[in-house]
């Protein structure tokens, strides 16, 4: 044992900075988004923009449908 330093002491500091080393890289991780939650925003603001498009695409079928069918019936 050296002069004034127990190693018990030194022990436990070193298990309290690996804890606190383990605990800030669990809050980093539970901040940082993973892969699986970046395809599930992706795909839902894909489905949202299709569905925006999709139903704009619809209404000018049905509006060309209808002019035609007018036409037709003149």
């Amino acid at each position: 044992m050296a002069k004034g330093i127990d190693p018990r002491v030194v022990k436990r500091q070193q298990q309290i900075e690996e804890n606190e080393k383990r605990i800030k890289e669990r809050e980093r991780k539970a901040n940082d988004i993973t892969f699986k939650e970046l395809c599930y925003k992706y795909i839902e603001e894909y489905s949202k923009i299709y569905t925006t498009n999709w139903k704009e695409y619809a209404d000018r079928v049905h509006n060309l449908c209808t002019s035609i069918i007018r036409k037709k019936d003149k």
